[in-house]
This record gives structure tokens, C-alpha cells and sequence, in this order.
């Protein structure tokens, strides 16, 4: 069997590189999807940290604070302007308001205040 025989045999890996970034190295993540069960799996191109499901599982989008357990609010964003010092296409950003510097809610709904004149 020739090599170049033997090299069209073998399976593709399948994997689709991800606009997210590894929790542990910083590393893009590749995402690939089970074609007979349907489930995804994570894997960074890096250092080999994976998991089954969602991105997030393993991304800085779905990071959370040691003490509280509440949304760290960072997320993985594309580059818009990649310089020397930053030249990474995808950057990770602390972009939604998880409330860190706010007392924690103690009403049931999110528009629920304290105040009786508001």
C-alpha cells in the first residue's frame, strides 16, 4: 500500500476552529460535533484541555467567580484592532455588568428596588 493510499484512509479529525479562547492557557479552541449522537466537544488546539458540551465549559465566556459563583462577565471577542503588543484575533474582554461593585439584589425581579418613591 502506498503512503499516499494510506494517508486518504485515515479519518479527518473534524474539528472547526472557535472565535473563544482557552480558561487555562489562552489557547483557540476547536469544536466538533458527533455526527451519530449529536454532541459537541470542546478541545483546546494548546494544551489539550477538552470537555463535552458547550464552549463555555472550557472558554473565559462562561467563567465565574470562586467565591460567589456568579458570572465572571468576561467574554471572548474578535480583535478589532490588532496591534504588535495585542496581536491576537480573538481577545477576551470583561463586556457584560455582573454587578461586582453592587450590592447582590435581594428583590424577586431584576427592576424590584428597595426605595417606596422610585
Amino acid at each position: 500500500m502506498s503512503y499516499q493510499r494510506a494517508a486518504s484512509m485515515r479519518p479527518l479529525g473534524g474539528y472547526e476552529i472557535a472565535d473563544h479562547l482557552c480558561r487555562m492557557c489562552n489557547g483557540r479552541i476547536l469544536t466538533k460535533t458527533d455526527p451519530v449522537n449529536a454532541k459537541q466537544t470542546c478541545r483546546c488546539s494548546n494544551c489539550g484541555f477538552s470537555a463535552v458540551g458547550a464552549v463555555s465549559r472550557i472558554c473565559w465566556c462562561g467563567a465565574k467567580m470562586p467565591a460567589t459563583g456568579r458570572n465572571a462577565g468576561l467574554r471572548c471577542t474578535k480583535n478589532d484592532n490588532p496591534t504588535p503588543e495585542m496581536p491576537g484575533e480573538i481577545v477576551v474582554r470583561c463586556e457584560d455588568d455582573v454587578g461586582l461593585d453592587k450590592p447582590k439584589q435581594t428583590g424577586r425581579y431584576a427592576d424590584e428596588t428597595d426605595d417606596p418613591e422610585v
